[in-house]
């Protein structure tokens, strides 16, 4: 276990030029899984490693924040000035600041939730549909006055040839309008069904999407924020288990789940017995057999077309629907992973 000073040297030794400047305030991220929407800034994120009391070196090896896009330098920086944020909270021990700062950013996410669901697109179908109804008797009319004004039906052959085609272009016309129409209510009609799900779930907040509970300050700025705002689904995982007392009394609007894998299970099912409000994920590798217990997660499991949005989708975590739940650590040699940090390596060692 390491303290909040021994990690903040750490960061300090590997981001000077960070630590030098004056330390801004923490920003929100727009994950892609946990984001409710494109844009969605509903998720805080820190360095991992750095901001993680209870890392072991088999964690740090296999995280996943450390691979792809979230590895790359710019989302990198943009954790690294939020980790010296966090720190600048810790070292003085300010709980109320830093739960501030935290609530903030819920209030921003949730604001963001709440005008994604003002536009009343029932509304906009109904003007589309009675343009379809309207069109349809303007244009016939059209028609029917033209068939008229020319005899159509009353001559000969040569005589439909020279107008039919008149005719034909304003159907074309019709057809074109009313088709943009029925386009528009099939997009209308879409983002209802994800207005819907949006007001199902209900505003939702991720913790850590990177990094872990540092140390009780850090905790108890997340209890207090979480219960800032009782209306808003907050989940956390943890492998800081012994920072789990500080989160009590837990919001009922978070819910905790402790990280497992084969370096601390044992130490995890200990506390899982003292704080039974818990509940327990795993981490285990691909060519590991079936777990007997609990759900493999389904996004993992592809049971979603794609990553994005899987969390807000699925919400097993953040409602906390069931007890436990299994991450499957895929093995991909295309993916990008950040070279390790030898200061991270030296401290889990």
């Amino acid at each position: 276990m390491k303290t909040t000073q021994q990690l903040y040297e750490a960061f300090a030794a590997a981001f000077p030029d960070i630590v030098s400047e004056p330390p801004p305030l923490i920003r929100a991220s727009a994950d892609s899984k946990v984001g409710q929407f494109k844009g969605h800034l509903n998720s805080v994120g820190f360095l991992a490693g750095y901001s993680c009391s209870w890392m072991t070196l088999l964690c740090y090896l296999m995280c996943y924040t450390e691979r792809g896009q979230a590895g790359m330098d710019n989302a990198y920086l943009f954790r690294a000035w939020n980790t010296w944020a966090l720190f600048a909270y810790l070292l003085k021990g300010d709980v109320d600041g830093l739960a501030r700062n935290f609530s903030s950013l819920i209030t921003h996410a949730n604001k963001q939730y709440h005008n994604r669901l003002k536009p009343d697109h029932q509304i906009e179908i109904a003007k589309a549909e009675r343009f379809i109804s309207n069109a349809k008797r303007r244009y016939k009319k059209k028609i029917d006055q033209l068939k008229t004004e020319v005899g159509y039906g009353k001559h000969g052959r040569h005589h439909m040839e020279q107008w039919g085609p008149d005719i034909h272009l304003i159907e074309m016309e019709r057809d074109k309008k009313i088709n943009e129409r029925v386009e528009l209510i099939k997009t209308l009609q879409e983002k209802i069904y994800v207005q819907r799900a949006l007001r199902a779930a209900g505003p939702m907040w991720r913790w850590m999407w990177s990094g872990d509970l540092v140390d009780a300050t850090h905790a108890m700025a997340v209890r207090k924020a979480s219960a800032m705002h009782p209306n808003t689904t907050a989940w956390i995982y943890t492998r800081s288990f012994h920072l789990l007392q500080f989160l009590e009394p837990v919001p009922r609007n978070l819910t905790v789940w402790l990280s497992e894998d084969e370096e601390n299970t044992e130490i995890a099912q200990q506390y899982y017995k003292q704080f039974p409000w818990a509940r327990r994920t795993t981490l285990t590798n691909e060519d590991d057999p079936t777990p007997s217990t609990g759900i493999i997660c389904p996004e993992n499991a592809g049971k979603f077309r794609t990553v994005i949005g899987a969390c807000a989708k699925c919400k097993i975590c953040s409602h906390g629907t069931k007890e436990e739940v299994h991450f499957i650590n895929k093995k991909s040699k295309s993916t990008y992973r950040r070279p390790a940090s030898e200061t991270l390596l030296q401290i889990t060692a």
